[in-house]
């Protein structure tokens, strides 16, 4: 399975054992990364059988031409 997604970012945190405790670990991360002004990534994740990867996409830059038949 491979998609693409906007990376936010990559905080330690103690593991969460509810999941009011999973909201408030992705409100701290989301806050921090604000806070500091870093920007969302393209990444790339695939999923198999060996585990998970997280990578940075690279897009090539594509121009897209109009042309009008009028």
């Amino acid at each position: 399975m491979d998609v693409v997604r906007n990376y936010i970012g990559t905080l330690d945190i103690p593991r969460p054992s509810s999941r009011v405790e999973i909201v408030a670990a992705m409100r701290i991360i989301r806050y921090e990364f604000k806070a500091k002004a870093i920007k969302k990534r393209k990444v790339d994740h695939l999923v198999s059988v060996d585990g998970v990867r997280v990578y940075v996409c690279k897009w090539k830059k594509v121009h897209i031409v109009e042309i009008f038949n009028r």
